[in-house]
């Protein structure tokens, strides 16, 4: 038989962790936001690019795409950086679901 403290302990630390899975979930929701919208965006790009194939040189469209890569990575990048420094900001790396401090 449990104590009345401890059915109130567990009721927390279940209220905790429950906290803890809504706060990964729309950390996932925005990861996953920010995942669709940049492949749109290389959809879009892969369209310019087959249009430019037919009417411009070769020579042109690799140092385009080659451009168009390194700015893709580069935005992926720095969103990644972005939504990793959110979770870490509010307390939960939102991976193992232990607590990550930058500033004591």
């Amino acid at each position: 038989m449990l104590f009345p403290c401890e059915s109130r302990r567990r009721r927390l630390v279940k209220n905790e962790i429950d906290d803890e899975w809504i706060s990964i979930g729309k950390d996932f929701a925005v990861v996953v936001v920010v995942v669709v919208a940049v492949v749109l965006v290389l959809v879009v790009i892969v369209v310019v690019i087959l249009v430019v194939v037919v009417v411009v040189e070769v020579v042109v469209v690799v140092v385009v795409v080659v451009v168009v890569v390194v700015v893709v990575v580069v935005v992926v990048v720095v969103v990644v950086v972005v939504v990793v420094i959110v979770a870490a900001a509010k307390g939960d790396s939102g991976v193992s679901g232990n607590k990550i401090r930058f500033f004591k």
